[in-house]
């Protein structure tokens, strides 16, 4: 889509993916805004797929 060279993943190469669970059904909530203002037109509402996982170089964030 953005035109950007695709890594392969293997064994020294920095990582950077993404991890999706495309049927995942759940609610944005105030605990899913990592800001200090916790104000959103989207809390309550109902989402379905949700990344799970991203990793970008060395580091790792989301649930595991």
């Amino acid at each position: 889509i953005l035109n950007l060279d695709i890594q392969s993943i293997k064994a020294g190469n920095n990582a950077n993916l993404t991890i999706i669970d495309p049927n995942k059904n759940w609610t944005f909530s105030d605990s899913d805004i990592y800001s200090k203002s916790k104000n959103s037109l989207m809390t309550g509402m109902e989402f379905k797929g949700k990344i799970e996982l991203t990793i970008s170089e060395k580091n790792a964030f989301g649930y595991f």
